[in-house]
Protein backbone atom coordinates (compact mmCIF):
# COMPACT_ATOMS: atom_id res chain seq x y z
CA UNK A 1 0.00 0.00 0.00
CA UNK A 2 1.75 3.18 -0.76
CA UNK A 3 1.84 6.26 1.68
CA UNK A 4 -0.62 8.73 0.27
CA UNK A 5 -3.50 5.23 -0.08
CA UNK A 6 -2.58 5.05 3.85
CA UNK A 7 -3.01 8.19 4.76
CA UNK A 8 -6.17 8.58 2.63
CA UNK A 9 -7.61 5.55 4.24
CA UNK A 10 -6.24 6.89 7.92
CA UNK A 11 -8.03 10.12 6.96
CA UNK A 12 -11.06 8.35 6.10
CA UNK A 13 -11.49 6.74 9.13
CA UNK A 14 -10.45 10.01 11.38
CA UNK A 15 -13.80 11.39 9.83
CA UNK A 16 -16.04 8.49 10.48
CA UNK A 17 -14.72 8.51 14.06
CA UNK A 18 -15.46 12.50 14.23
CA UNK A 19 -18.78 11.90 12.50
CA UNK A 20 -19.76 8.82 14.92
CA UNK A 21 -18.64 10.84 17.94
CA UNK A 22 -20.64 14.32 16.91
CA UNK A 23 -23.77 11.89 15.89
CA UNK A 24 -23.70 10.22 19.76
CA UNK A 25 -23.52 13.11 21.41
CA UNK A 26 -26.04 14.55 19.23
CA UNK A 27 -27.93 11.75 19.78
CA UNK A 28 -27.48 12.06 23.65
CA UNK A 29 -27.97 15.88 24.01
CA UNK A 30 -31.32 15.15 22.15
CA UNK A 31 -32.77 12.75 24.04
CA UNK A 32 -31.77 14.57 27.64
CA UNK A 33 -33.45 17.31 26.07
CA UNK A 34 -36.39 15.31 25.38
CA UNK A 35 -36.34 13.55 28.38
CA UNK A 36 -35.38 16.30 30.44
CA UNK A 37 -31.75 16.22 32.19
CA UNK A 38 -32.94 14.65 35.77
CA UNK A 39 -35.29 12.11 34.06
CA UNK A 40 -34.11 8.46 33.85
CA UNK A 41 -32.22 7.42 29.92
CA UNK A 42 -32.61 4.68 28.11
CA UNK A 43 -29.22 1.93 29.76
CA UNK A 44 -26.48 2.34 27.31
CA UNK A 45 -26.58 0.06 25.06
CA UNK A 46 -30.26 -0.03 24.22
CA UNK A 47 -30.29 2.00 21.33
CA UNK A 48 -27.38 0.06 19.48
CA UNK A 49 -29.66 -3.02 20.30
CA UNK A 50 -32.55 -1.06 18.62
CA UNK A 51 -30.04 0.18 15.98
CA UNK A 52 -28.66 -3.36 15.29
CA UNK A 53 -32.50 -5.29 15.23
CA UNK A 54 -33.36 -2.92 12.83
CA UNK A 55 -29.94 -3.57 10.99
CA UNK A 56 -30.63 -7.50 10.71
CA UNK A 57 -34.09 -6.95 9.94
CA UNK A 58 -32.92 -4.90 6.70
CA UNK A 59 -30.22 -7.34 5.93
CA UNK A 60 -27.32 -5.79 7.25
CA UNK A 61 -24.83 -6.21 9.58
CA UNK A 62 -24.69 -5.32 13.59
CA UNK A 63 -22.76 -2.25 14.64
CA UNK A 64 -20.25 -2.13 17.62
CA UNK A 65 -20.06 0.16 19.81
CA UNK A 66 -16.82 2.30 20.55
CA UNK A 67 -16.08 2.24 23.96
CA UNK A 68 -13.85 5.27 23.83
CA UNK A 69 -15.85 7.46 21.96
CA UNK A 70 -18.87 6.35 23.96
CA UNK A 71 -17.25 7.32 26.94
CA UNK A 72 -16.12 10.67 25.49
CA UNK A 73 -19.69 11.25 24.14
CA UNK A 74 -21.21 10.58 27.71
CA UNK A 75 -19.06 12.79 29.46
CA UNK A 76 -19.26 15.63 27.04
CA UNK A 77 -23.19 15.26 27.10
CA UNK A 78 -23.08 15.75 30.53
CA UNK A 79 -21.10 19.04 30.28
CA UNK A 80 -23.52 19.98 27.95
CA UNK A 81 -26.84 19.41 29.86
CA UNK A 82 -25.02 20.99 33.07
CA UNK A 83 -24.26 23.66 31.39
CA UNK A 84 -27.18 24.17 28.58
CA UNK A 85 -24.87 24.90 26.23
CA UNK A 86 -23.08 23.38 22.76
CA UNK A 87 -19.92 23.87 23.47
CA UNK A 88 -17.12 22.79 20.18
CA UNK A 89 -16.37 19.59 19.61
CA UNK A 90 -14.27 17.78 22.28
CA UNK A 91 -10.65 16.16 22.04
CA UNK A 92 -11.21 12.20 21.94
CA UNK A 93 -7.48 12.25 22.97
CA UNK A 94 -6.56 10.37 18.93
CA UNK A 95 -4.40 11.65 17.33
Amino acid sequence: MSDHHLATVTAVLRIRRSLALLAAAAVAALLLTAVGAGSAVAAPGTWLSRINSYRVANGRSRLTEDYQASRVAQRWTQKMAATGSWPTTPSTGRR
